[in-house]
């Protein structure tokens, strides 16, 4: 999955040099650290996994959001950009969930476990549905931290969707009709 995250990012917006350094830099170090993550159930190595996870996803949203603001016109990359930021920022929340139940275990997850990776489809479907707001009800926060940070999701979520379509609704140039006159 991260390899195409950054392989579809890397197609979708034409990035400066450094950017694509950066990125690049970002990814492998994610790429390797989530094998060590795999191999080894080391707490360190399950920390760095989860920041770096976090770091890089976050240059993501970033570069994406760059994007979507600098297009002048809507069009299927615009398109494109926003949903993949959207979800990016769902993944994006699912490390911080797993980052606030690795420091405090049963704060997000009725789970006593560090590897928190092994629970990591979980985060992701709390996310999302954090982030729509649909809120099944059958996850929930229990420390402060983890609550104020489920709300901030929520709130993120819908604000992303309000600004972003005003602002695609603002660059939408409908095609000029040409009334023949008679």
């Amino acid at each position: 999955m991260l390899i195409t995250i950054m392989y579809a990012f890397l197609n979708l917006v034409k990035i400066r040099h450094w950017e694509l350094r950066v990125g690049s830099f970002l990814a492998l170090i994610t790429l390797c650290l989530n094998i060590l993550c795999l191999e080894y159930n080391n707490e360190h190595i399950i920390l760095a996994t989860i920041f770096i996870n976090i770091v890089f996803h976050a240059f993501i949203i970033v570069e994406l959001l760059r994007f979507i603001i600098n297009s002048q016109t809507v069009n299927g990359n615009t398109l494109s950009a926003a949903a993949c930021t959207y979800l990016v920022i769902g993944l994006v929340w699912s490390y911080i969930y797993a980052l606030i139940d690795f420091y405090s275990p049963g704060a997000i997850l009725s789970i006593d476990s560090n590897n928190v990776f092994e629970y990591f489809p979980q985060y992701l479907y709390f996310s999302f549905v954090t982030i729509t707001t649909l809120g099944y009800g059958d996850i929930s926060p229990t420390t402060n931290i983890a609550q104020n940070w489920v709300v901030f999701e929520a709130i993120v979520g819908q604000f992303y969707l309000a600004i972003l379509i005003a602002r695609l609704v603002g660059l939408y140039q409908p095609n000029k009709i040409k009334v023949k006159q008679d």
